[in-house]
């Protein structure tokens, strides 16, 4: 798959397509590969947070200020649906975390698709659509986060992803790993990642945080979702890195 680079400091603005709309409670994290923060885009039942619906029902995401750094854009998606056999009367539907897939149409009416990533150069806008899976379409139990990506339109082996999942500087998420501790093959680390079995066939999602080192400025930055971020902690009396590889 083809890459659209967008200069990591500007603000850009996305398109999202889904045909079953933008009316159900939803919160999108967004993040780039490499050093980063989350940016949010949601919606709480009455009222939208950096994103609006245009005149079609597409939601438009404004990444005003986002300060995400370096690396491929990334999106883990939630929807909150109503559901009385809850106690809290909805039902949490998580998709795993993916690169942000877009699909641009050239002079001739070719539809081409491009994942997107932040870096040193690049575009400073973008005018294009992202077209998102509805949130009932689940994949099998227990895809790794690799299949899930080549689900979602990346073409390429395993290390073409990881490469992909790298900043412009800065060792792959696979060498952390290793220089945390982890023993084994990349086809091992990759296993780690898968979640167990879900239900419904819910994907499993990547269950390990990522982390890039920066040589340059001895930085290690850690970013992910919540529950990837809970399993790093850091001991300050041994000043040891600890990190728990599964989780039961």
């Amino acid at each position: 798959m083809n890459y659209k680079d967008i200069f990591y400091k500007t603000d850009f603005v996305l398109k999202e397509q889904s045909e079953v709309g933008y009316s159900v409670p939803f919160r999108f994290k967004y993040w780039a590969a490499a050093p980063s923060r989350f940016f949010e885009a949601s919606f709480d039942g009455t009222n939208y947070q950096n994103c609006r619906l245009d005149d079609n029902g597409d939601l438009i995401i404004g990444f005003d200020n986002h300060n995400m750094g370096c690396g491929t854009l990334m999106v883990a998606r939630t929807y909150y649906l109503n559901n009385q056999d809850f106690a809290d009367g909805v039902c949490d539907e998580a998709i795993p975390p993916t690169p942000v897939v877009i699909e641009e149409v050239d002079g001739q009416g070719v539809t081409q698709k491009f994942t997107v990533r932040l870096a040193l150069t690049g575009e400073t806008a973008i005018d294009a659509t992202s077209v998102v899976l509805p949130y009932y379409a689940k994949g099998d139990p227990g895809k790794s986060a690799y299949q899930v990506a080549v689900d979602e339109g990346f073409v390429g082996t395993v290390d073409e992803w990881l490469e992909s999942l790298r900043g412009p500087q800065g060792d792959s998420a696979y060498q952390v790993a290793v220089q945390q501790g982890f023993v084994g093959t990349k086809d091992q680390w990759l296993a780690s990642l898968r979640g167990p079995e879900g239900p419904q066939g819910v994907s499993g999602g990547m269950l390990f945080p990522v982390m890039d080192f920066a040589p340059e400025t001895g930085v290690l930055t850690i970013s992910g979702l919540e529950q990837e971020i809970d399993r790093v902690r850091y001991d300050e009396g041994t000043a040891e890195l600890i990190i728990r590889l599964w989780r039961p």
